[in-house]
C-alpha cells in the first residue's frame, strides 16, 4: 500500500524527534471484534512513550459531517491497535501511550483545512488531532539542523523552503479556513 504525504511528513518529524517509527504495521482484529485486518499507520517509541498515530488526507469523506462518530470510531481503533501494540511488543512495557490523528482537509473545499469540531471531538476522546500544518511548521526548523535529509518528501519540503516557495506567513496561514 502507498504511504500518503501526511503519513510520510509525519513519521519524518517522529524521527527527527528522537523516536524509532514503525509504518504500516497490519494486525488481524480478535475473532470475536468485526473488522478482520486493519492496520497501525504510525508506531513511534520513545523511552517511556509510545505514539500510535493515524494519518489521513481527507476527514472530511465516509461518514458526511459526523465528527463525533468520525472521533468515535478513531478510538474504537485504537483500542484495538494498542491491545496490538502491546502484545506484539511485550518487551516495551510503556505505560505512556499518546494517540493522535494527523489529517490534511478538514473540510470540503480542496486546500488543506482545519476542522475545529473533529478536534474537539478527538479531544473529548483523548485523542490528540493534529493538521498537516502543525507538523510543516515543526519540520522544517528541524530540517535545517541536518545537511542530507534520507527521505524524498522531505528532501522536497526543505528544497521550497530554501528557494523561498515558502514564506514563515504562508506557513502560519497554511490549514486555516
Amino acid at each position: 500500500m502507498m504511504r500518503s504525504h501526511v503519513e510520510e511528513l509525519y513519521a519524518e518529524y517522529l524521527i527527527h524527534k528522537g523516536y524509532m517509527v514503525m509504518q504500516d504495521i497490519p494486525f488481524y482484529n480478535r475473532k470475536n471484534e468485526p473488522g478482520g485486518w486493519s492496520d497501525i499507520d504510525i508506531l513511534a517509541f520513545k523511552k517511556k512513550e509510545l505514539i500510535i498515530a493515524e494519518c489521513k488526507t481527507d476527514i472530511v469523506g465516509g461518514i458526511a459531517g459526523d465528527c463525533k462518530e468520525k472521533a468515535k470510531k478513531l478510538k474504537e481503533h485504537f483500542k484495538k491497535a494498542k491491545r496490538f501494540a502491546e502484545r506484539t511488543y511485550p518487551f516495551l512495557s510503556i505505560k505512556d501511550v499518546k494517540l493522535k490523528v494527523v489529517y490534511e482537509r478538514g473540510t470540503t473545499n480542496d486546500k488543506p483545512s482545519r476542522s475545529p469540531k473533529f478536534d474537539k471531538e478527538c479531544e473529548n476522546k483523548r485523542i490528540e488531532a493534529i493538521h498537516i500544518s502543525t507538523v510543516i511548521n515543526k519540520l522544517i526548523p528541524l530540517l535545517k539542523r541536518h545537511s542530507r535529509e534520507w527521505h524524498p518528501t522531505t528532501r522536497v519540503l526543505l528544497t521550497l523552503k530554501q528557494l523561498g516557495y515558502f514564506s514563515n506567513e504562508n506557513l502560519n496561514n497554511w490549514g486555516s479556513s
